[in-house]
């Protein structure tokens, strides 16, 4: 797998081993890490760790919004409250 071919960015740009970048940040939305920050090498091999900021928000719960089933509404006693209307003066 490629990269490119899955529409990820690498977000790390500096050696992150003694001889190149092996510590990847993938990411398919690259304005939300931020500030990558390389730590220093880790005592047991020639590795680097990383550390970087996520850009997020917080969402507002959705609103409870009113769905009315028009397959079970009362189709009869719709017309029987129209009928009792005086269009007339309504309208």
């Amino acid at each position: 797998m490629r990269v490119q071919e899955q529409f990820l960015s690498q977000v790390v740009r500096n050696k992150t081993t003694e001889k190149s970048v092996l510590d990847l940040v993938l990411t398919k939305e690259p304005d939300l890490i931020d500030d990558v920050q390389n730590l220093g090498r880790f005592v047991s091999n020639d590795h680097d760790l990383l550390h970087w900021r996520m850009n997020v928000g917080q969402w507002e719960a959705e609103k409870e919004q009113v769905r009315y089933d028009y397959v079970r509404m009362d189709i009869k006693g719709i017309e029987t409250e129209l009928d009792l209307c005086d269009w007339g003066q309504i309208i």
